[in-house]
């Protein structure tokens, strides 16, 4: 028998989206999540949707890849990070 096909993160190949399993969802449902930004990534992380530290480390670093995707400057990445931080990626 085959296992279902379960991933906590799901990268989209041009690094504009990640699919997360939302996981104050469970164990009642699974619903997945598209986040395309790094404050829904920040939420997510938040909110406790994405939970584990290996988890919330992807989560967060995918967060900065796609904003770095929309706009690799230096100050971008600055401000990608300061919006995670006040976004609070740590809690």
């Amino acid at each position: 028998m085959n296992a279902p096909d379960f991933h906590s993160l799901r990268a989209y190949p041009d690094a504009r989206a990640i699919e997360i399993i939302d996981q104050t969802q469970l164990p009642h449902k699974r619903v997945t999540l598209r986040l395309t930004d790094v404050r829904e990534a920040a939420h997510a992380i938040r909110t406790m949707q994405v939970r584990g530290a290996p988890l919330i480390g992807a989560t967060a670093a995918y967060g900065l890849a796609m904003a770095l995707s929309a706009d690799a400057s230096t100050d971008a990445l600055r401000a990608a990070y300061d919006r995670s931080a006040a976004g609070s990626f740590v809690a």
